[in-house]
């Protein structure tokens, strides 16, 4: 598992959080090989964050900087 927090700018209002948490559940529900699972979004302490499965590889970013995506 991965965590994945979001910095407090990120979800500053409870209007952003909640649509946050609103599209966190609906991608949790997608089951396929290119997407990371989400098994959980939560605030603890004033922190967002995601619990989500772990993919070993290269980042995104990384990918994109150095070839175009097919």
């Amino acid at each position: 598992m991965a965590l994945k927090v979001f910095s407090a700018s990120r979800l500053a209002d409870e209007d952003a959080r909640k649509q946050f948490h609103r599209e966190a559940l609906t991608v949790a529900k997608v089951n396929h090989l290119s997407i990371a699972q989400i098994y959980d979004f939560d605030t603890q302490a004033g922190v967002d964050f995601l619990v989500m499965e772990y993919v070993s590889g290269e980042t995104l970013a990384r990918c994109i900087s150095e070839r175009a995506l097919k």
